[in-house]
């Protein structure tokens, strides 16, 4: 019997899609069978607050692991940082008798970069690591940044099997919503930041109003505004500038338009799935410069919602070659570290999305098909059949990820109202260019 130990916080994460993620992954690996033996490893909330309580809780996890002794180290969540947690343990006992670490990465990564050079620079002969990324894109940016001999998987985030489409649930939904049947609901479920491009979207659905005046369309957005810029691009921005330029971009709406459009604000995991059990088309252009994976657009396609994503980091991976569910992908141009997209394209493709059949019968096949890869059990026997047994032998180099902590570590200032950033000479956006070519273009499960 193979013995795995999850390594988990009691700490609930700031960032709603990671607690949601953690949960998936718990429930994937409860459903390997009895020829695992899996427990939980519980890290205090206070762990990560002062010195004292760190050293109590490394020394109770030490302990936990000598009694345990684990085939299997498994970090299920992003915080506390597994580097830290590592470096910490093998700082008490260099032979603690760890197993084959696992770490599930998430989208935040890159923002703690620097943890895991300094790890691999103090542990060089600890090997027994692997890295699973959430999607084809990730995994190939890791590989850049860790390089080729690195044990680096591509996996996925589970999607529950609650979000599948249910119609008495989609018709009290609609009903909530006050959607009459030939009104098409158009949704977005995420954080309402600079690079998730709601601006642009807003932009788009009043277009998309304007091109079909005949049509009743609505756009519903799910989710709370952030004050996160964009580093590469030397953008910091301050508290409300978000909601001031959604504000500011839906006064130069129509009127139709704006009427046709209502925020939501941040919704529950009960409320998140009546809203895509409602929508009659999922859209999101998000440019996040770390966009692993996409959790809101696994759980509308779920539902059997049509999709219209970028073609960008993680979401690429949702687009299905034979159409077994419905994502399309809007192209992403990417020059000079900058990317954009082309809008007359992505209204094509919402337009197409759209017009697809919403009929019971269409909904659920699509979201079976769907759920049938990406769910918890599908992931379960990913674990069993290629993670697990998956070599590990990872020898790091971290020549290339010293580098990005170069053009990442940002030193902004103000000259009169443009903000500068002196680390970004030619050289380093050739480096730029060179690490997110990998999250750029559409690929095929």
């Amino acid at each position: 019997m193979k013995k795995i130990l999850l390594v988990r916080s009691e700490k609930s994460s700031s960032w709603v899609s990671c607690n949601v993620i953690a949960e998936n992954l718990l429930a994937s690996y409860r459903l390997l069978g009895e020829e695992f033996a899996v427990e939980l490893l519980d890290l205090p909330e206070s762990f990560d607050e002062n010195f004292v309580d760190q050293f109590e809780v490394i020394r109770d996890c030490a302990a936990r692991v000598r009694k345990f002794k684990p085939d299997y180290f498994v970090f299920l969540d992003h915080l506390p940082l597994p580097p830290v947690i590592l470096k910490l343990l093998l700082t008490v006992d260099p032979q603690m008798p760890l197993g084959d670490v696992i770490v599930h990465v998430y989208g935040d990564f890159t923002y703690y970069l620097e943890h895991w050079c300094e790890f691999f620079k103090g542990f060089e002969d600890f090997r027994r690591i692997k890295f699973v990324a959430a999607s084809k894109s990730q995994a190939r940016m890791l590989t850049y940044l860790l390089g080729s001999h690195a044990s680096i998987i591509q996996g996925y985030f589970p999607v529950t099997s609650s979000f599948v489409f249910d119609e008495g649930v989609r018709r009290t939904a609609r009903k909530a919503y006050r959607a009459t049947d030939e009104e098409k609901l158009l949704v977005y479920a995420g954080r309402i930041s600079v690079q998730k491009n709601v601006d642009l979207l807003l932009r788009a659905f009043s277009e998309l109003c304007d091109r079909s005046p005949e049509k009743k369309l609505r756009l519903l957005i799910a989710g709370h505004y952030d004050n996160v810029g964009c580093k590469f691009s030397s953008l910091e921005v301050f508290e409300g500038y978000q909601f001031q330029k959604i504000q500011e971009t839906l006064a130069e709406l129509s009127e139709g338009a704006r009427a046709s459009i209502e925020f939501l604000g941040g919704l529950g995991r009960e409320d998140l799935n009546a809203l895509y059990q409602a929508a009659d088309g999922f859209v999101s252009l998000s440019l996040y410069h770390d966009e692993d994976y996409g959790m809101a657009v696994a759980e509308a396609l779920a539902a059997g919602a049509p999709a219209v994503i970028s073609d960008w980091g993680g979401y690429s991976s949702f687009a299905a070659k034979d159409g077994r569910w419905s994502c399309d992908l809007v192209p992403v141009n990417f020059e000079k570290h900058e990317y954009s997209f082309s809008l007359s394209e992505a209204l094509d493709r919402i337009g197409a999305a759209l017009a697809l059949s919403d009929a019971p019968e269409a909904r659920l096949q699509r979201a079976r098909a769907f759920v049938a890869e990406f769910d918890a059990r599908n992931f379960s026997r990913i674990l069993r059949e290629i993670i697990f047994p998956a070599p590990v032998s990872s020898k790091i180099c971290t020549s290339r990820a010293d580098r990005y902590l170069l053009i990442s570590d940002y030193t902004v200032w103000e000259k009169g109202k443009e903000m500068y950033n002196h680390y970004f000479s030619p050289k380093e956006l050739s480096l730029y260019n060179e690490i997110y070519s990998n999250y750029v273009g559409s690929e095929r499960i």
